[in-house]
């Protein structure tokens, strides 16, 4: 049997995703967090803190397969260093954290990672936004 590609590696640490929206209250928003067994949970979160759940389940061997691939494949120390951050009153907020490192990019309100990439195409930004998507897709919520 041959070797595994370092894309089809299962996921080393857990997965958090938070997508949000930055206001007069804080950040505002929904976590996903997905472990590194393929179950995952959602729950809506203010600032820190995390409130009820909106979903929760146990991903499919495949699509954690698929998901750790493009994770592999996602350069998050290019994103950082080359994707434009949101300046203006509150921004959107797309925040990664996986293996003790965290991935923020903030976008213009009310931007979701499932729209084209608002900013002059990135491929680190595109790719990032690409993973962030499946994640969110992979992970359907109430």
């Amino acid at each position: 049997m041959a070797p595994a590609s370092s894309g089809d590696q299962p996921l080393r640490d857990t997965i958090v995703l938070r997508v949000g929206q930055m206001g007069f209250a804080g950040t505002t928003g929904i976590e996903y967090r997905l472990e590194p067994n393929g179950d995952w949970r959602a729950a809506n979160f203010v600032n820190e803190k995390t409130m009820e759940a909106v979903g929760e389940g146990k991903l499919a061997p495949d699509k954690l397969v698929a998901l750790s691939r493009k994770l592999n494949n996602t350069d998050l120390a290019a994103v950082k260093a080359e994707a434009k951050t949101f300046e203006g009153v509150n921004p959107a907020l797309v925040e990664l954290r996986y293996l003790d490192e965290t991935t923020t990019v903030k976008f213009p309100p009310g931007y979701t990672p499932d729209q084209p990439c608002p900013y002059e195409p990135s491929e680190p930004l595109c790719r990032f936004l690409e993973l962030t998507d499946l994640i969110r897709s992979s992970l359907p919520t109430k």
